[in-house]
Formats: structure tokens, sequence, C-alpha cells
């Protein structure tokens, strides 16, 4: 074991199955999102508002990335900040079966069966669900013992999960015919707050402690961890009331600029902490490169692609229409995050199933009993085993953004992106069956 683990409130974790509830579920969604892909072919891709590709999405961003993250922050909050969170035994479970269902019933509602009534039941899950995630985080956070920047970020990005949602449901009215469908620009608006507020502000706070921590690297610059969230959130801010004022009063061009503008310093921002962390990877401590180094790589590499992309000329004749641009943007968005989140899961799951064992096996010491040995972080999850995933996970996205322009790629990326997540929920349910049978190996 070669992390420091300073600062943490391991003693307040809580029990082994209410994360692994969410992890255990997340690449099931990744499997149902990929066959659905299969099953539709080529012609998903061929408008960012097919309903196929925003059930699709949906099912990927709420389903895989969303149910990971609120598992996570089940586990971090109290390890990470020593919040404890209201009734999470009960609750923990009532959220997740919401977020299946709300998720389920979102992408059938878009694309199987187009029902309305279907659309207002997954609204209600969601809503319920989720809603009430941010509401005991956020006063689990506010109470928190700790209040280090990592606590603030997290704050930030639940604030910016309840606009995502805010902002979905107008969408979601609008496909309703309650209120106006204001496309591009609540649609963009609705993505811009879920990856860059949601997703990106929580992937950067747990960085700052996960990184240092696991690859045993210096912490993070203070202006990172200090001033870098209210600039970013606040620019988020001024995105919305761009776009806002936009549809209230017109003036397009002008607030049109402006959106593009905040845009490109949201994405240099984005780029900023990507080369802060490679150069805290310089100077690790640790020589050996584990599964989480090189998945955080890759995520670099794509975000980095998706960047230079996005500013792009739009009327470049690469791209035939504008949504092939945005769509090709929003894949390597989609792959940065996922390929984080599948190496966080490949650190989390077995350093929880570690913890656990030996909280266990420590307290049948304390009374006398002979123990088994638990087995090592690299031995719950082999590092073979993880590698494989990650080649066919590169090897899918690499296909799927060539697909963009060669169709015949489209069919063989998908089922290697497909065949990525059937081992991930392989490795994860492998992982808990090793844990419930050496838990039954201590308590006999």
């Amino acid at each position: 074991m070669s992390f420091n683990s300073a600062g943490l409130s391991l003693d307040q974790a809580p029990p082994q199955n209410i994360p692994f509830r969410f992890f255990l579920t997340a690449p099931i969604f990744g499997m149902a999102g990929f066959i659905l892909m299969l099953w539709l072919g080529p012609s998903v891709f061929i408008s960012r508002y097919h309903p196929g590709l925003i059930a699709i999405t949906h099912m990927l961003t709420l389903g895989v990335i969303t149910m990971t993250m609120v598992g996570a922050l089940f586990q971090l909050m109290p390890v990470l900040a020593g919040s404890i969170i209201y009734q999470q035994k009960f609750l923990a479970p009532v959220i997740h079966i919401g977020l299946c269902l709300g998720t389920i019933g979102l992408a059938f509602g878009f694309f199987l069966f187009q029902e309305t009534w279907l659309k207002w039941v997954s609204l209600v899950f969601l809503w319920g669900s989720l809603g009430t995630f941010i509401f005991i985080s956020l006063i689990a956070l506010f109470k928190a013992k700790s209040q280090h920047s990592t606590v603030r970020y997290m704050r930030l990005s639940l604030v910016s999960l309840a606009v995502t949602i805010v902002l979905g449901t107008f969408l979601e009215l609008g496909h309703l015919n309650f209120m106006e469908l204001y496309r591009p620009a609540l649609t963009d608006l609705h993505l811009t707050w879920g990856f860059m507020g949601w997703i990106f502000l929580l992937i950067l706070g747990v960085s700052l402690q996960v990184i240092p921590m696991f690859q045993v690297t210096p912490r993070y610059p203070d202006w990172l961890t200090k001033r870098y969230a209210p600039v970013f959130f606040l620019s988020l801010c001024a995105l919305l009331l761009a776009v806002f004022n936009s549809l209230a009063f017109g003036r397009e061009e002008f607030f049109a600029s402006l959106y593009s503008a905040l845009t490109g310093f949201l994405l240099l921002l984005i780029f900023l902490f990507m080369v802060a962390t490679l150069w805290l990877q310089k100077k690790r401590k640790r020589g050996k490169r584990d599964i989480l180094y090189w998945y955080g790589r890759l995520a670099f590499l794509v975000w980095f692609l998706g960047i230079c992309t996005y500013f792009i000329d739009q009327n470049n004749s690469l791209w035939v229409h504008n949504d092939r641009r945005m769509i090709v943007v929003g894949i390597f968005m989609f792959w940065g995050v996922m390929a984080y989140i599948n190496g966080m899961i490949y650190k989390i799951v077995p350093f929880l199933i570690w913890f656990n064992l030996q909280a266990k096996q420590m307290d049948a010491m304390m009374k006398g009993l002979e123990t088994p040995k638990v087995p090592l972080m690299h031995e719950i999850i082999r590092q073979k085993y993880m590698w494989w995933q990650l080649s066919l996970f590169f090897s899918g996205c690499v296909l799927l953004v060539g697909a963009q322009f060669f169709t015949e790629a489209f069919y063989l990326g998908v089922l290697l992106l497909l065949l990525s997540y059937i081992l991930l929920t392989q490795h994860i349910f492998g992982a808990e069956r090793k844990s419930a049978y050496h838990t039954e190996n201590i308590l006999a």
C-alpha cells in the first residue's frame, strides 16, 4: 500500500453496500446504452437531436456517470469531509431505485415508446431521487467538520447538478409542448452545466485529494485549490445569464459572441487543470504507474482533442454540417469523463473492499480469533484485467470517432465499447464476490 491517508476520516466510512449498489449498476447501464446504439446503427448520429441519441446520451450520463458519482459521494463525503449524511442507510437505496427508474423511463420516453406519461413519470423519479440526494448532501457538506477545497468543489458541483436538472426539465417541458423548445440554446446550456459544472467540478475536487494520495504527488497549487473554483463557477453563471438574456431581450449576435467567449474561457480553465495535474505527476514519488494514471492520461488526451475540435471553424468543409462537429466534441468529452470514471472505479472499489476486510480482520483479532490473510488491493482486481478493459475502451472510442467520417467503423467500435463494459461489470461483480468470500472466512 503506497498512499497517504492523512486527513481522511476512515472511521466514518459508510457500510460497503451503500456505494457498491451504485457501482454495480453503472456498467449495466453502459452495456444497455451500447446495445441500443448497436440496434439503432450509424443513423443515430445523423443529428444531435435524434431521439435515439438523446436516449443513449441520458443512459450514459445518468445511468453510468451520475450513478457512479452519486455512489462515490456517498463514500467520499464522510471520508474526505467528515460529514454525516442523514439517514443514508435508508435513503441510499431509495435514491438508487429512483435514479434507475427515472433513467430507464427517460430513455424509453424519448425513443422506444414516445409516451407522454412516461416522460412525466421519469421526471418525478429523477427529481425525487436526485433532488433528495442534492438536499441531504448539501446539508452534510455545510455541516462538515472539514471545509477544505474538495468540500467547496463538491458543493459547487451539486449546485451545478441542480441547475442541470432545472434546464433539463425546461427542455422536457418543451418536448411535452408546455413551452417553446429553445434549441440549440437550452440544449447547449444543459450540456455545459452538466459536463463542466456537475461532472468536471466534482472530478477536479476529488482529484485534489485522490491524485496526491494514491499517486504520491505534491499537493495541487493554491491557485487551483482556492481561486479556481469561484472563477469557474461564476463563468458558468455568466454563461447562464447570457443565454437567458438572449432569449428574453434578443440581441442574439452579441450574446452568441459572449457565449462563445465564455465557453472558450471555461475550456481554457479545464486545460489549465490538465497541465497542473501532468506537472504534479512528473514530480510523483511513486515510480510505478498504475491504472488510474493511464486512465487519467487518456482522459486528458481526449479532452484536449475535444477542446481543439471545438475551436475548429464550424464552417470547415470537414464537418459537412455543424451537428457533426458538436457530435465529435461530445464523443471526445464523454470519452474523457468515462475514462476518468473507469479509472476511479478501479482504484476505489479494491480500496473499499481491502479497507472493509482489514476492519473486519482487526475486529476478529481483537476478540482473539485467528483470521486468514486479507488480499492486497492489486489482488482484488488484477492489473492485467484492467488493461484489457482499457484497451477495448480506447479502441472502441477511436473507432466511434472514425465512424463520423467512415460509417464502416461504427459497428466494430460500438461492439468493442460494449465488450469493455461487459468486462468492467464482470470485474466489479467479481470483486464483490471476493469480498463476500473473504468476509465469510474472517467471520467463520
